[in-house]
């Protein structure tokens, strides 16, 4: 991944690329009033090399590293024998995925370690919610979840107490498990679930590294996360949850 493309979607790009066609030389301040890394590809793409190059990445048919995506997300196209229609079948079948060889950090991990990261970022949030509550409260909790979840959940509730997160910290998780509702999940679902909702939000702002995760899961799991994409969130939310992921264990955070 290029510096000046990290952290543009493939929606982006390709909106750069059409103003750089369509305006020239003014494209790049036209695109710099949506958000200044636009702007900047806008500029990159002014030198005809780099827009033909760019113009090749973003017409390939099939993504980049399809082998990486959960199966569950398409249906391989039928086999043409006339060129312009295996091309059509090609972007029927993979419109909607990105190319897979650039992800960073969580999207380079594999399935389990990425489901895993996510129900373990969830139990955190519902740990942290729960540090100031009634005993009773969280009690009933545990009852609801099983085991191994309520004894997990336990351990991260001591756990914080210790490290005495802010109030703030603890407002914030209140108030994300709030929104989410009185979900009928129990245990892992309702981790993965609450973990879904704070990580999506800022992976969403990470180019295409929300589709790129979401699209290593079965289809079912993945779209908890794309559903989160526009999920109520600070920017102070949104680093928290980026920092944990980079500096915890996978699943043991």
């Amino acid at each position: 991944m290029s510096g000046t493309t990290r952290g543009l979607s493939t929606r982006q790009r390709a909106f750069a690329l059409a103003a750089t066609r369509a305006l020239g030389d003014d494209a790049a301040r036209f695109c710099s009033l949506s958000s200044p890394a636009l702007g900047r590809q806008a500029a990159v793409l002014a030198d005809g090399l780099a827009q033909r190059r760019e113009a090749e990445a973003l017409a390939r048919v099939a993504p980049a590293a399809l082998d990486r995506v959960d199966q569950s997300w398409y249906v391989a196209p039928p086999r043409s024998r006339r060129l312009d229609g295996a091309v059509h079948l090609q972007r029927a079948a993979y419109a909607h995925l990105v190319a897979m060889d650039e992800g960073v950090s969580l999207a380079r991990r594999t399935p389990h370690e990425i489901e895993a990261s996510v129900a373990a970022l969830g139990r955190r949030r519902v740990a942290l919610a729960f540090i100031g509550a009634p005993r009773a409260g969280l009690a009933q909790l545990c009852a609801r979840l099983g085991e191994p979840h309520a004894s997990q959940l336990v351990a991260d509730v001591r756990a914080l107490k210790t490290a005495a997160p802010s109030g703030e910290e603890v407002k914030a998780a209140q108030r994300a498990l709030f929104r989410s509702g009185d979900g009928v999940e129990a245990g892992h679902d309702l981790f993965f679930r609450v973990g879904a909702a704070w990580l999506g939000p800022a992976l969403a702002r990470e180019g295409d590294e929300l589709r790129r995760v979401a699209h290593r899961l079965p289809r079912s799991l993945g779209q908890v996360l794309l559903d989160e994409a526009e999920g109520i969130s600070t920017p102070e939310e949104r680093a928290a949850a980026l920092t944990l992921l980079a500096n915890a264990s996978f699943g043991a955070l």
